[in-house]
């Protein structure tokens, strides 16, 4: 059931008139090579202990992710599809949603919130305490 509602969501992310590109940027953005070899580098600019601890979040939820991985073995919504009786579910293939292995949990998504978040609650709490206005540009950045 699960499996299928994700399905679901995806095929009507991909039927609206958003550009793929889109997706596929923030699919980039959140690939655990771009997040170490982007977010850590900002977070220790910042401050040497956001970085480091930055650094060790995203390590540690890399690794959490292969155990998960490992542990759970379960299959992308792309197989998923066409493994089952829910054939009427049309998914568009990219070459990014062709790779191989396991695909939950996502580690796009594990690694993405423990890189990124941490640098956004930072930006957020040293923006908010200069700033005299209750609207903040990175809180509203943090939700897209």
């Amino acid at each position: 059931m699960v499996y299928q509602y994700g399905a679901l969501f995806v095929e009507l992310l991909q039927r609206t008139k958003i550009s793929p590109q889109i997706f596929l940027l923030a699919s980039h953005f959140a690939d655990p090579p771009a997040v170490n070899l982007i977010a850590f580098p900002v977070a220790f600019f910042l401050h040497p202990v956001l970085g480091s601890a930055t650094l060790l979040s995203i390590n540690f939820s890399e690794w959490l992710n292969c155990v998960l991985k490992w542990l759970l073995d379960d299959d992308r919504p792309y197989w998923w599809v066409h493994t089952s009786e829910k054939a009427y579910i049309k998914l568009k293939q990219f070459p990014l949603t062709c790779e191989t292995g396991p695909g939950s949990p996502s580690g796009h998504c594990m690694v993405m919130v423990s890189g990124w978040l941490p640098l956004l609650l930072y930006i957020r709490s040293n923006y908010n305490r200069t700033s005299r206005s209750n609207f903040s540009a990175p809180s509203i950045l943090a939700y897209f």
